[in-house]
């Protein structure tokens, strides 16, 4: 926004960031889905574990992560925008 809506504008449509979000979704489902057949559980890590303090000590938490980062990162980013769109004034007339 620092650019201004104008600029920003094109580069933020419905049509580009759905499918985005849709992509997050999959991945928080496919992630929890998948320990299932190979861990034997619902979200269960079927990663291997990295030492500790690295990014690979959390198994599947940082998959799982990134989904919701993509998800809720472009819905939020979907509702700013389509409020910034909104030519209606909700206020009451006084």
């Amino acid at each position: 926004m620092a650019y201004g809506y104008d600029r920003v504008e094109p580069l933020i449509r419905a049509d580009r960031l759905e499918p985005a979000e849709l992509a997050g979704g999959l991945a928080i489902v496919a992630v929890g889905a998948l320990g299932l057949p190979l861990a034997g559980s619902v979200s269960a890590n079927f990663l291997p574990l990295g030492p500790p303090g690295t990014i690979r000590s959390g198994g599947i938490l940082q998959a799982f992560s990134f989904g919701e980062l993509l998800e809720v990162g472009t819905g939020l980013t979907l509702a700013v925008f389509a409020l910034l769109t909104m030519g209606h004034d909700w206020a009451t007339e006084s």
